[in-house]
């Protein structure tokens, strides 16, 4: 899959079905040599007309609280 937020560059990321509704992105074009791939798990809440809402569980350092994000389908 391939996204982008705008006027930021495209990401490529493998996409890992967990159950029908939940799912893991995996970067697959690395930054750099040192760097591991971002991982981030969604769970996906609703679809309406072209509007998907998810919740984005975070996976990196620190403490989060799960982030509800909506994004378009193009």
């Amino acid at each position: 899959m391939q996204c982008s937020r705008g006027y930021f560059n495209t990401d490529t990321w493998r996409i890992t079905w967990i159950t029908p509704e939940i799912f893991m992105m995996t970067e697959v074009i690395r930054p750099n040599e040192i760097s591991p791939p971002r991982n981030d798990i969604y769970k996906i809440m609703s679809i309406q007309n072209k509007t998907v809402t998810m919740v984005n569980y975070w996976t990196g350092w620190g403490n989060h609280k799960p982030d509800v994000q909506k994004f378009r389908i193009q």
